[in-house]
């Protein structure tokens, strides 16, 4: 194998191996602006549940697509789930502050990662050349 062969195979085997990285950080920005989309969706609800009123009938999701009526006692008093099996209790307020923040911190994981694969995707453009170099 001479000397040019041997480069094209080292570029190949890391244009592969950036091509991996290149898929694996798409599927993780999908997954992020699917859970930011969720959280301005719950950042919203939180809005209009706070303006219902009590002893009003709601629809309560069970899961999703999943609905049954269920009687407000309290619009201003929500559990969240902290982890661990955990849950706290929050006002309305308390609830969106806390979304906010994540979602914000979200924000930043996408801006990290979206970054992160421009990079990515530069390097391999640049490999891609040089083999088109080598070959022609």
């Amino acid at each position: 194998m001479n000397v040019d062969q041997q480069q094209s195979q080292k570029l190949y085997m890391e244009y592969q191996m950036l091509d991996q990285q290149i898929k694996h950080f798409e599927k993780q920005l999908q997954l992020i602006e699917s859970q930011l989309m969720d959280m301005q969706g719950t950042i919203l609800s939180l809005d209009e549940f706070k303006s219902a009123k009590k002893d009003s009938e709601i629809l309560f999701q069970i899961s999703p697509g999943i609905f049954s009526k269920a009687k407000l006692i309290d619009s201003n008093e929500l559990m969240l789930n902290v982890g661990a099996g955990v849950a706290v209790t929050k006002d309305t307020k308390g609830a969106k502050e806390i979304l906010s923040k994540q979602l914000k911190e979200m924000q930043q994981v996408q801006v990290h990662i979206t970054n992160e694969l421009r990079n990515l995707v530069m390097k391999a453009a640049q490999i891609e050349q040089e083999l088109g170099m080598l070959k022609g």
